[in-house]
């Protein structure tokens, strides 16, 4: 299993590949907050031979600025999961070295979704009418 971790900012999102062992998988990508950004996303996932079968998504809900790219994973089958970003606090806190970049903390999200398995947040449709 492959754990996907993003950090969500404003204009820029870090994303981060980790392997079943907690290890990095390459380097992470930055990308923007846009459909080319997810597209950007997509051949970093392709490249790495990441696909919704072999990956765990995770990401932190900050503000609105998650669910353009939740959406865009999730239409493509990927298990994405969503949380509160006290969750990824309380395990950087675990650290003795509590720093904070876009990098680590993309990793730290993979992290809490490899430990902690949580459940994939489940995609909100409106009724059909």
């Amino acid at each position: 299993m492959i754990y996907l971790g993003i950090d969500i900012g404003k204009r820029h999102h870090e994303a981060g590949l980790i392997n079943e062992s907690g290890n990095p998988i390459g380097k992470t990508i930055r990308f923007v907050n846009s459909i080319k950004g997810s597209e950007k996303l997509l051949t970093f996932l392709n490249q790495h031979q990441v696909t919704p079968e072999n990956c765990a998504c995770g990401m932190e809900a900050k503000g609105h600025y998650w669910l353009s790219l939740f959406s865009f994973l999730h239409q493509l089958g990927y298990k994405v999961t969503s949380f509160n970003p006290m969750q990824s606090d309380a395990l950087r806190n675990f650290y003795i070295r509590k720093t904070k970049t876009d990098i680590k903390d993309a990793y730290l999200i993979a992290q809490v979704i490899r430990i902690d398995s949580p459940e994939a947040t489940p995609s909100r449709r409106p009724p059909s009418t």
